[in-house]
């Protein structure tokens, strides 16, 4: 079923904050319909599901930043905390500059995605 408005943001669920991204009908419309939400989710659960394998603390650090993104580790393992703090404190701001990504991986974590 596709969307009147042809967001697949919308399809997903979110809500968009406007943005230079979301005022971009080339980045936020979805043409192909129902076959492309498909398949972009498909493509968000592959994502989520290998990152929560290398660390299963990234995705609720990621939706609860604010403490990871204060800390300031000296070193890290791989899978450990630390790693999920420094990831975060490189990528947080590229992941707020997305509207609804966040958004979309709250819904993943809920198992609705």
């Amino acid at each position: 079923m596709r969307n009147p408005d042809g967001s697949t943001a919308r399809m997903l669920g979110v809500r968009l904050k406007p943005s230079t991204i979301t005022k971009n009908p080339n980045i936020v419309n979805c043409d192909n319909g129902w076959l492309e939400m498909v398949k972009v989710k498909a493509q968000i659960r592959t994502l989520y599901e290998a990152v929560n394998k290398l660390n299963a603390d990234f995705w609720p650090a990621l939706v609860n930043p604010v403490e990871h993104l204060k800390a300031k580790p000296m070193s890290y393992s791989t899978g450990s905390v630390e790693q999920v703090q420094l990831a975060l404190q490189f990528t947080y701001e590229a992941w707020g500059d997305i509207p609804g990504a966040i958004a979309v991986i709250e819904m993943c974590i809920e198992g609705k995605i």
